[in-house]
């Protein structure tokens, strides 16, 4: 970072000085050697120091400073919304109950949770692996609107979510009750290949897939990685659905098992 700020003041700096021409640019001498670059050194060294400082120090307040979010404290309460955006591995060992695991890398925040939670009044409740990480995503919701965002106080991660191997979903699907298969890649990665009996759902379409479900059956939700489908199999259970299943290593895993 100093390396960053010091490049950028020299840049500055050089522009700056460059702007100010000596005097012998407006009157040229005939026959006088080229006049040297424009370029100016200030003589005034402490000057510099302390503008430079200033630059830094401004910096480094924009990088730290960010506005306070108040810590969830007493519970969730029935209405309100707990996204936990940690690892599908993590979230499925233990979170609150009736959480969203949706991811905050890879833009999956910013384009899923708007279909999520469709409306911006919710009460959202954060959870993710450190403070920093819940800040920048009570910050990323707020920028989309969402105007109740408080931070979970960890602890009391009573719920699970099942996981599965995809070699334990493939000896599954030959028993004689086998799960419905879920898989909510993309059109595209869907040509790649796809389980016997799956269903293709789009991510924006799932929140509304729930209400065609049987919630008496069972489920085993995939994608390419564990991640999207971790997000449809946490929205299952979140509406009642008990019977649901994370493939955690994905349709990557399918395929070098084939």
């Amino acid at each position: 970072m100093m390396s960053t700020l010091k490049r950028v003041w020299r840049t500055v700096h050089t522009a700056w000085c460059a702007s100010f021409p000596p005097p012998y640019y407006l009157a040229p001498i005939p026959g006088a050697p080229p006049p040297p670059a424009r370029r100016m050194i200030l003589p005034v060294r402490s000057c510099t120091r302390r503008a430079f400082v200033a630059l830094m120090l401004g910096c480094l307040a924009c990088c730290t400073t960010s506005d306070p979010v108040p810590t969830e404290v007493d519970g969730e309460g029935p209405a309100r919304v707990v996204i936990d955006t940690r690892a599908p591995d993590a979230f499925a060992a233990g979170h609150r109950a009736g959480a969203i695991n949706l991811q905050s890398g890879w833009n999956q925040l910013r384009d899923r949770v708007r279909a999520y939670v469709p409306d911006r009044a919710t009460p959202i409740a954060v959870r993710a692996k450190d403070a920093r990480e819940a800040r920048n995503v009570a910050g990323v919701l707020a920028e989309l609107g969402y105007t109740d965002v408080v931070l979970v106080r960890p602890g009391a991660d009573e719920a699970t979510l099942s996981t599965l191997l995809v070699s334990e979903l493939l000896a599954r699907l030959a028993d004689d009750d086998p799960p419905v298969v879920i898989d909510v890649r993309t059109a595209g990665e869907w040509a790649t290949g796809t389980i016997d009996g799956a269903r293709l759902v789009e991510q924006d379409a799932a929140p509304a897939l729930v209400a065609e479900l049987d919630p008496t059956l069972e489920y085993a939700v995939i994608c390419e990685g564990g991640y999207r489908s971790s997000q449809l199999a946490s929205l299952l259970r979140r509406a009642g659905f008990e019977r649901v299943h994370n493939v955690i290593d994905g349709m990557a895993a399918w395929r070098a098992a084939r």
